[in-house]
């Protein structure tokens, strides 16, 4: 009896430290691996006409700066100045065109790992700065919020 309360311990601060990851300290193999997933998820859930298995999403290098124009309203002003990286999903240019140069792209917060923002190919996109991505899951997402996939027609 006694071990199966160790044992259920152990397990549960195991869980609870997976939880509190600290994003900004993982090594940048871990941290891309998580992001890259986590991008395939947001693009499957909000926009999957956008995926694409042409090649692995890319972590871009640059590290950028969240910034706001005056005027925005308090939520993203409390966004103003953070850090994140984007994560692209590219197409094939030969075999489709869209408005923007990638089918997709998902903004994560360099501090803690979260996304903020997923934009698709034709310009549109969610964000999830009012209320999170992981919020979102919980309520279920609804077809209203679901980027339908827009080419831009050829004119050849």
């Amino acid at each position: 009896m006694k071990s199966i309360a160790i044992v259920a311990m152990m397990v549960c601060s195991l869980s609870m430290s997976a939880q509190t990851v600290n994003f900004k300290a993982m090594r940048p193999e871990k941290r891309n691996e998580y992001m890259i997933k986590l991008a395939k998820e947001i693009i499957m859930n909000f926009g999957p006409g956008y995926y694409r298995e042409v090649e692995e999403p890319k972590v871009l290098e640059e590290i950028k700066t969240f910034d706001v124009p005056e005027g925005c309203d308090e939520e993203q002003m409390r966004c103003n100045g953070r850090k994140y990286y984007e994560v692209q999903m590219v197409y094939d240019k030969n075999k489709e065109r869209l408005e923007w140069g990638y089918a997709a792209k998902v903004r994560i917060w360099a501090d803690d790992g979260e996304p903020f923002y997923v934009t698709f190919g034709n310009g549109m996109g969610v964000n999830f700065i009012y209320r999170s991505y992981r919020e979102l899951l919980k309520e279920g997402i609804e077809d209203d919020m679901v980027i339908k996939y827009q080419p831009v027609k050829r004119k050849d």
